[in-house]
């Protein structure tokens, strides 16, 4: 029998920080489950010090590695793989998923079955452990209904003296793939052209808003971005971010970026103004009945003013 060279179809890419068990747990779900498909995976160590890189050699010695010398973000250790990546298509996966299915297989089928409808990335429905269906996908900032919102939470909760928990979405499943704004950066199966055409992530966005801003960027070219059913992938939503203070901060500062890329600079310093006074009640924490207390608020004030991360 002749020699013959194996194409790889699709790039898996999961990025660790100081998630190593999640990652194997989700590269033990990769093995299981995908089958009639040519793929790699690259995991990108953000400077763990969680001796990963050996785990690794020792029980997935064909998993590419690359080790960072630094935190540099999600968008960033992601713009790292995909220059290496050697599939027709690249899946970020956050390392708090596990695959149910031959999701992979389903994401490639379908991609290739509408190669010439100007699909330019797609998604699943994520799960919770309970099978309900969660953040899968989004719409663009609606900028004023973001503000209008953040006044009226905070009078909400000077008027009753009480805590005022923000609602969260209820996200729908559909029987038939559907067009949305965006799809979450948890399960993105892209052709790896599209970032060829529209630019690799952001850098400027350390983690949040950056799957965001490079949607509306696939967009804004004319392609489309779609969630199938099919694929059955859960995603342990906040187990590879535990934080609760710190991940307000990214999600506020990295809101800041983007309304800062497109908008005007009125509408950056409005939200920034109105977020800021927010930020400010909240140091009356034992008057306020804030959910963080008055030290958490201060950090929060301090990277809003200063639009950093830390």
């Amino acid at each position: 029998m002749g020699d013959y060279k194996i194409v790889i179809k699709v790039s898996v890419i999961i990025i660790n920080y100081k998630t190593k068990e999640l990652v194997l747990n989700c590269l033990d779900t990769i093995y299981k489950y995908t089958q009639d498909i040519f793929f790699e995976i690259i995991v990108v160590d953000n400077n763990s010090n969680d001796n990963i890189a050996n785990i690794l050699l020792k029980k997935y010695p064909d998993v590419k590695f690359i080790q960072n010398e630094k935190n540099s973000g999600f968008g960033s250790a992601n713009n790292i793989a995909i220059k290496e990546a050697k599939g027709k298509y690249v899946f970020l996966l956050n390392p708090d998923t596990l695959l149910l299915n031959n999701a992979i297989k389903y994401f490639f089928d379908y991609c290739e079955s509408n190669e010439n409808k100007k699909v330019g990335c797609v998604g699943g429905f994520l799960e919770d452990e309970k099978g309900n269906i969660i953040h899968s996908y989004g719409t663009y900032l609606n900028y004023w209904y973001d503000i209008t919102y953040i006044v009226g939470y905070n009078i909400k909760k000077l008027l009753n003296l009480k805590k005022t928990k923000f609602v969260k979405p209820v996200y729908q499943k559909f029987d038939n793939p559907i067009e949305i704004d965006y799809i979450t950066g948890a399960d993105l199966f892209i052709p790896k052209v599209m970032f060829e055409e529209v630019g690799l992530f952001d850098e400027d966005f350390f983690m949040y808003s950056e799957e965001t801003d490079l949607e509306y960027r696939i967009m804004k070219k004319g392609y489309k971005r779609i969630v199938i059913p099919g694929p059955k992938i859960i995603h342990l939503e906040g187990q590879s971010f535990s934080l609760s203070n710190s991940r307000r901060i990214m999600m506020s500062v990295s809101k800041f970026k983007y309304v800062k890329k497109y908008k005007t600079i009125f509408h950056y310093y409005l939200m920034k103004s109105i977020y800021v006074m927010s930020g400010s009640i909240g140091l009356f924490s034992d008057l306020y009945y804030s959910e963080y207390s008055a030290k958490e608020n201060l950090k929060y004030l301090k990277c809003l003013l200063n639009n950093d991360y830390f």
